[in-house]
């Protein structure tokens, strides 16, 4: 051999067993590292459902929402359902966690955490899940339990009824829910009803013009006024308690037969908002509710206004409650821990609807980063009320770059 050839064999020897070296250490490094991560799992603090020392749920939903970023939320999840942890868990974690997992794809172990649980929350998720899996006739089936407890569930009523729509079910043929009888549009108002412009859990809204003024109204009208007359009456007093700018004004209402007519929003909710110039306004606003002694409990884009003379005011205070009060309901995605826990009505549950609806709307805006971090405050409770809030974005220095036209 030459001496070329000696020195590159030479080489190539020196070079081979410097890979298989470093393969050798990288193996010994992997098996170090999943016994580090298997231990990390064993002994992560959710775990200790089922044992004799459970964590509070407060400390079990912090560590809930901290598994969105956590690399072994995977294995974690999958240790939480085993049959003696998933039988001890809370039904507040119960939901939690199903909404973490169904984000994560498995909408099969979600549904499971919520099987056989009879809370109003519960069930409509599982309807959801069931709907995601391609089992409408299962979903409407959920829906009509639900509806039979609580007939104004937000948004039940509005998916009972577009998915029995997919399964063929008509006008005629829909199967009845007792007490969810629909209001005519002919109902007798003041008013000249124009089209129907939203529809919900609770009622229907129109848009009417008002035949004697002549002035144009969103008008609701309540599914089912019998039933649902404490939460219509509540809607008016509350919203004519807070008289505000940042309140929606409320112009007639007829308790018995279950309408209320309002200031007309002619930009709509904030549903399909496409800028952020509400972001103040609605913090404003709850800071109005917060410091006048209620909870809206209801905070979402649905129930965020544009009128025509610019203002942004919050509407559907029918959920609304004295600071301390107890509640039940409210909105899928945009409840609170705390009220999943069964705790009584406090301002940071319209802050955390505040957060949820910041985490939306920010997403694709050149604002997107310091927006999440304002929600981000938002959702973890360190902002007390509304006042906190808009005093957050008042002296951040991206609020100046928001459009406020």
């Amino acid at each position: 051999m030459s001496l070329l050839g000696r020195i590159f064999g030479r080489t190539k020897k020196a070079n081979r067993e410097a890979i298989e070296s470093e393969n050798a250490a990288s193996a010994s490094r992997a098996v170090e590292s999943a016994d580090v991560r298997a231990e990390e799992v064993a002994t992560h603090p959710l775990l200790r459902f089922g044992t004799a020392s459970p964590p509070d749920e407060r400390e079990a939903l912090s560590l809930l929402e901290g598994l969105r970023h956590d690399v072994m939320a995977g294995s974690i999840l999958s240790e939480l359902l085993g049959e003696s942890r998933r039988s001890a868990l809370p039904a507040s974690l119960r939901v939690r966690a199903a909404m973490l997992l169904h984000e994560r794809g498995d909408i099969a172990d979600a549904r499971s955490l919520l099987k056989d649980d009879p809370s109003p929350h519960a069930i409509f998720l599982d309807a959801q899940f069931a709907h995601d899996q391609g089992e409408v006739e299962a979903a409407v089936g959920s829906l009509e339990r639900l509806l039979a407890k609580q007939i104004d569930f937000p948004n039940a009523l509005e998916r009972h009824r577009a998915w029995s729509k997919e399964l063929g079910r008509g006008a005629a043929n829909e199967r009845p829910i007792s007490g969810a009888t629909l209001l005519a549009p002919t109902v007798e108002t003041p008013f000249t009803i124009l089209r129907e412009v939203a529809r919900g859990g609770a009622g229907v809204v129109y848009e009417a013009r008002d035949r004697e003024l002549g002035r144009k109204v969103a008008l609701k009208l309540y599914h089912d006024p019998k039933m649902q007359s404490a939460q219509l009456l509540r809607e008016v007093r509350v919203a004519s308690a807070l008289r505000s700018a940042y309140v929606v004004r409320i112009f007639d209402v007829d308790p018995t037969l279950g309408w209320l007519a309002m200031e007309w929003s002619p930009g709509g909710s904030l549903r399909d908002a496409r800028d952020l110039h509400w972001i103040l306004p609605l913090a404003l606003g709850l800071a109005h509710v917060h410091r006048s002694g209620f909870v809206h409990l209801d905070v979402k884009p649905s129930n965020v206004l544009s009128l025509e003379d610019g203002r942004v005011v919050l509407s559907d205070f029918g959920l609304a409650r004295k600071i301390g009060e107890e509640v039940v309901g409210g909105s899928f995605g945009y409840v609170s821990d705390a009220r999943l826990r069964g705790k009584r009505a406090e301002p940071k549950d319209d802050v955390f609807g505040f957060g949820k609806m910041l985490e939306e709307k920010s997403r694709g805006t050149a604002l997107e980063a310091e927006i999440k971090a304002l929600a981000a405050e938002c959702l973890s409770g360190r902002l007390a009320d509304g006042s906190a809030v808009a005093d957050a974005i008042s002296s951040a220095p991206w609020h100046s770059k928001i459009r406020t036209e």
